[in-house]
């Protein structure tokens, strides 16, 4: 999954946004990229499952999503997921929203086909949801490590009001 974007050396100093962008200092092992990085998160959320039976369907079922993430980043939006802002992130919940044709699998056509994509069907709402679910813990299981400095699909929670307002205030 590594082969995105083939750069020359003198590009190497240069950012690029297919480059991963972790920060210093982040508690996965030495990762070559956010393909390999994810890897090792997933190593981590299997090893948390306490039941086998949990932590292959988990396991399963990211992967699945992962497949789709990494069609995307790789086809539509060419920036790796270390590098996502919340704008990208939206974005790309805006593509499963209007999955265009072209993302969709040709019926037959296996795995190893260089046509294939992962994206069988539009996605469904519920399925939308779940694809977003799994990259918001991607990018949570990320930012606990440290290997990302935020959290892109992390919004700042609303602030409660304790206090009940006399009706003068209502309007």
């Amino acid at each position: 999954m590594s082969s995105m974007v083939p750069m020359q050396v003198e590009d190497a100093l240069l950012p690029h946004p297919m480059r991963a962008d972790p920060t210093s200092g982040h508690i996965l092992k030495p990762v070559a990229d956010d393909w390999e990085a994810i890897e090792v998160w997933l190593q981590a959320v299997r090893a948390k499952r306490r039941d086998a039976n949990g932590a292959t369907n988990t396991n399963a079922t990211y992967r699945y999503h992962l497949a789709k993430l990494c069609w995307y980043v790789e086809h539509v939006c060419h920036i790796t997921p270390s590098r996502w802002s919340m704008q990208d992130v939206e974005q790309f919940a805006t593509f499963l929203k209007a999955l265009p044709a072209d993302a969709l699998c040709p019926h037959g056509v296996a795995i190893n086909d260089p046509v294939w994509r992962p994206f069988r069907v539009r996605p469904s709402a519920s399925s939308q949801a779940d694809i977003r679910r799994f990259v918001h813990a991607m990018f949570n299981g990320w930012h606990k490590a440290g290997y990302v400095r935020h959290n892109p699909t992390a919004l700042p929670a609303k602030p409660m009001c304790r206090v009940r307002l006399p009706p003068r205030y209502w309007t």
